[in-house]
């Protein structure tokens, strides 16, 4: 959006709504809430998730298994040779390829194009290739690996039974300083001295303990110097594969480019895990990345028909619901009067003078002798909402932290998760979830890919993964208890942080049997001092549209949480400007939201995918200061209010089934 539109808004407020100007390129039975069975399929057949087939191939010994001389000769390039001889090409007995991540024979032909990994087996070893990305590795393995290629855009995985080895290739590195990125955004909780309090309490809070001293060699990768760490997660009889052993391969004087490897095994596995990191190599790279396929939406055969029904309206409708967040409801009614006077006093005509569809919400789990419940009274009270009753949907927020998300360097529930230490209270969950039986956004650990999660990649030994297991336990147990009234978002932050592939959104994504729907989170703070314009509402959430593809571009998305700011007091450690300076460019922000939102669903795709939006009325602060403005008072940003009323009158039409002039 031009700056120029920006003046002409700030000298017609308030506008009518209406132009877009700008172009982009960019089963059969359920029981009713009443008890009545309704003989009614919502979606169908093939809109339902099927679990996928289990692939026997894999796991099977080598030596059933062969390709002809003439295949491996052909394939095999001399790029591909193991410089420690663990394996070599008069070892190999069977290939196979994988082209943009789908399994084909060894001689199959490839585009200049193509993705393509390739394996190479001996009796005892797979040398593993990647010429999209540019390295050859040697794993230990009498039987067929397990490729998960399905995010490999971002991170490739090969499993045996007994370990399951994550690789990334790393170059987003923005400081031209490797220590500085390394200690703030790779190992900050895992590596350092004795004296280290921050790491020390980690590894003793969560029960993690060192198998081997953490070393930097360049013995062992002729050319590189490589940090080895070894972790071993404690009380682990629940936990498949609780060794890590994590490789940090780079040129010693790079300070961008980097591998990181990331193994996980059922037993200890120093002395192999040596070996395959010797037997790395950097290759000549060839094909491009593959960027994926757009998932489909698989609903659960196990959501209620009152569910179903509206997630169907869900992904129809033509407007874009509204929830505004101000304070979070309890188990013990504890801030009942504070949410009540909020919703009357911004629903009210002097107001927005809109009712509400999104009731939002947050809990923290705390820890395993003092959890935080589910709301179920207050969700009755403010909530209740199915899409047809006229009660605003309820939006519930849970995040695994027992801290609000402060003190990382110390406890996270993600291992105790793991261990089974909260399968009780998700069993709790699922009996309140299931006796509130209204359908529920429930946005599970949002801003995954941060550093500032208590569940973030940087506390959970570099394994997004481990987010993954957690998601899926207690989908599972929900799944368990019958559960049939949860829609699953899955809600990263816009921007990736640490900056990484390791840690990029794509990584933390579950099972889609566990996912209805994108969340969308991206902030402006707007705390500019120089008369600059915020970033509109339509570049940057066209900016994430283009992040999420392809993956999402089937999904219906919810902004979960979002705001633009007035000018705050404090920002990047120091005290800045006047609170509130910019509250007519925060109306501006707001106005042209509200006319792509209602106007432009038709022109532009990421503005339909948009079926609910959350305003996060609340601020942050660093003591007396404020770190942003995002909360509408009343007076200091009574025009940003009155744009929020024109543009919610019309939101209100559009669900009303009405058209806009």
């Amino acid at each position: 959006m031009k700056k120029l539109y920006y003046w002409l808004l700030l000298t017609a407020l308030p506008i009518s709504l209406g132009s877009c100007e700008q172009t982009s390129e960019s089963n059969t039975e359920n029981s009713s809430s009443n008890g009545e069975i309704v003989e009614e399929q919502v979606f169908s057949d093939d809109m339902y998730y099927v679990e996928p087939e289990v692939d026997e191939h894999y796991h099977k010994d080598v030596s059933e298994f062969s390709s002809s001389a003439d295949d491996i000769e052909a394939n095999f390039k001399s790029k591909y040779e193991d410089k420690s001889k663990t394996i070599q090409k008069s070892d190999i007995k069977y290939g196979e390829k994988y082209i943009n991540g789908k399994r084909v024979a060894l001689n199959n032909e490839i585009k200049d194009s193509d993705d393509v990994y390739s394996i190479f087996y001996s009796q005892n070893y797979a040398r593993v290739t990647s010429d999209a990305k540019g390295y050859a590795i040697t794993l230990p393995t009498s039987t067929i690996l397990k490729p998960n290629l399905e995010k490999a855009r971002y991170r490739a995985q090969f499993s045996t039974q007994d370990y399951t080895l994550t690789i990334t290739t790393e170059n987003q590195n923005p400081y031209n300083n490797w220590k500085l990125y390394h200690d703030e955004w790779l190992t900050r909780y895992i590596v350092g001295d004795k004296t280290n309090y921050e790491v020390k309490r980690y590894m003793q809070d969560n029960t993690l303990s060192y198998v081997n001293e953490t070393y930097i060699t360049t013995s062992l990768l002729n050319g590189y110097a490589v940090e080895m760490i070894s972790i071993l997660i404690g009380n682990h009889e629940n936990i498949e594969m609780p060794y890590y052993n994590i490789a940090i391969i780079r040129r010693p004087d790079e300070v961008k480019e980097f591998t990181l490897l990331v193994m996980k095994s059922k037993q200890e596995f120093s002395a192999q895990f040596n070996k395959i990191v010797g037997s790395y190599s950097n290759i000549s790279k060839s094909g491009e990345v593959y960027k994926g396929e757009p998932y489909k939406i698989q609903v659960p055969s196990y959501l209620n028909y009152e569910t179903q029904k509206y997630y169907k309206k869900l992904l129809e409708q033509n407007f874009t619901e509204w929830g505004f967040f101000n304070h979070s409801m309890t188990d013990s009614k504890g801030n009942r009067a504070a949410i009540e006077e909020d919703v009357n006093r911004q629903q009210s005509p002097e107001w927005f003078d809109y009712s509400f569809g999104i009731a939002p919400t947050y809990t923290h789990c705390g820890k395993p002798y003092e959890t935080n419940g589910f709301p179920l009274d207050d969700a009755n009270y403010f909530a209740g909402g199915n899409g047809e009753n006229g009660k605003p949907v309820l939006q519930f927020t849970m995040q695994f932290t027992s801290s609000n998300n402060l003190g990382l360097g110390g406890y996270t529930p993600m291992f105790d998760i793991l261990r089974g230490k909260y399968d009780t209270y998700f069993k709790e969950l699922a009996t309140d979830i299931k006796t509130y039986g209204k359908p529920v956004l429930f946005r599970l650990n949002n801003e995954m890919n941060t550093d500032w999660t208590s569940y973030c990649g940087m506390v959970t030994l570099l394994d997004p993964d481990i987010f993954i297991m957690t998601w899926e336990r207690l989908a599972k147990i929900f799944k368990e208890e019958g559960v049939g009234n949860v829609l699953y978002i899955f809600n990263p932050i816009a921007i990736s942080c640490p900056f990484s592939a390791w840690g990029d959104a794509v990584s933390y994504i579950p099972s889609l049997e566990y996912v209805q729907i994108l969340g969308l989170t991206y902030y402006e703070r707007n705390n500019y001092l120089d008369g600059t314009h915020p970033t509109t509402f339509f570049e940057m959430y066209e900016e994430l549209y283009e992040t999420n593809s392809p993956h999402w571009n089937n999904y219906p998305a919810i902004i979960s949480e979002f705001g633009c700011g007035a000018g705050g007091t404090y920002q990047d450690g120091q005290v800045i400007g006047e609170a509130y300076r910019n509250s007519l460019t925060q109306a501006v922000w707001v106005q042209e939201m509200f006319e792509y939102l209602n106007y432009c669903r038709q022109d532009f795709k990421f503005i339909d995918q948009i079926k609910g939006a959350v305003w996060f009325n609340a601020n942050d602060y660093y003591g007396q200061y404020y770190m942003n403005l995002f909360e509408l008072d009343g007076t200091q940003n009574r025009t940003t209010i009155d744009a929020f009323k024109v543009g919610l009158a019309d939101t209100n039409k559009l669900r009303n089934g009405e058209e806009l002039s």
